[in-house]
Order: C-alpha cells, then structure tokens, then sequence
C-alpha cells in the first residue's frame, strides 16, 4: 500500500488563517533555495528539527531532501502560535489516531509546479506515518517502488497517509491555483488498526 485517504475535513478556517497570514511564507526559504528536488515549494514551518548532537550530519539526506540531521527532537516555531485552526486540526487527530506530533509544515506549491521524485532518507523517517492535509487545489501524489507507480489525485479537504519511505513526487494539476496543504509526521497513530484492522 502506497497511500491511504483517512478522511474528509473542513479546511475553510484553516486555508482563511493561512491566507491572512500569507507572507509568513517568506520568513523561512531555506525549502527552495538549498533542496534540489523542492525548488519550487515555499513552506510556513510551524513544528520543527533541531539538531541532536549526539547524531551525525546525513550528507546523501542533504543532497535528496535537506535533511541535515535525523534528529527526533523538535520544537514549536513562533509562527505556529498564529494558527489556532491548525492547534484545533492537531487535537482532533490526536484524539482520532492517537500518535505523537513531530515535524510539521504548511507548504505551497504554484499552479503547474512539481516537487521532483526523491525519497525522505534518514533514521528519522523509518518510524513515522507522514499526512497530508489539503487545504486548497488538488494535485497528483506519486509513490513508486521497485514494481510500479501509484498514482492519487489529491484534493482540497482530503487527509492522506503516504509512503514517503518510498521514491515520490507531486505535480499540482489545479488551473490558475496553488497547492496548499499541511505536511506532518506522527509516531505511533493507530489508524492502521481504525480503517486496516491492522
């Protein structure tokens, strides 16, 4: 299985509480300017790495995905703190999937633009579900193993578990509209056991 779509949500307040604070995408660029297959995204960080010093710096990570280190320790960004729509999404995945939050970020993809095929390398990766909630467009998520690609439209309002532990890539096919959605890792959720029985 390569993706899975949990369920339908209304993400109206959340894309308003974005749109208002729209030039938060420009407070950190590092997405674009420093990871090759993500040139074209901008990010509004709101759950972040630090670095773990007892970890060593993942060079083939930096060059594929920009991860510098596979550090589980992570942070609340300032930035996090203006978006009480998100806080609310957060609580009521808990409270469905159970879990622990790690890394999260709001991401923005132009009409037409793509995050190139790469693979989210690192210890940090292996146990975590990575989510996407779609706020606005709706865009082709591509999963690809060693057999065939599997290809989802995904759409304004969907939340979906993907394997990013796999080659995978996104093309935004929405006319004249961004890309938006909310990109998180999670510990330990049990939707496997909800929808799977697994």
């Amino acid at each position: 299985m390569k993706h899975y779509k949990l369920e339908n949500i209304n993400v109206l307040p959340i894309l308003k509480e974005v749109v208002m604070q729209w030039e938060d995408f420009y407070i950190n660029t590092g997405r674009q300017k420093n990871i090759d297959c993500q040139q074209e995204t901008m990010e509004i960080r709101l759950r972040e790495g630090i670095m773990d010093p007892s970890k060593k710096i993942d060079k083939h990570a930096v060059k594929s995905a920009g991860l510098l280190f596979n550090s589980d320790i992570v942070v609340d960004t300032e930035t996090y703190k203006r978006y009480p729509y998100v806080w609310q999404f957060v609580k009521a995945f808990e409270k469905n999937y159970g879990g622990k939050l790690y890394r999260m970020a709001i991401v923005h993809l132009p009409p037409n633009g793509k995050v190139h095929p790469h693979i989210d390398y690192g210890d940090y990766y292996k146990n975590k579900d990575r989510f996407h909630l779609v706020l606005s467009g709706y865009y082709n998520c591509n999963v690809k193993d060693d057999e065939e690609t599997s290809t989802k439209m995904y759409s304004a309002g969907e939340l979906w578990w993907f394997d990013n532990n796999k080659t995978h890539w996104t093309e935004n096919v929405s006319t004249g509209m961004p890309r938006v959605a909310i990109i998180f890792d999670v510990l330990g959720a049990n939707w496997r056991k909800k929808y799977l029985n697994k």
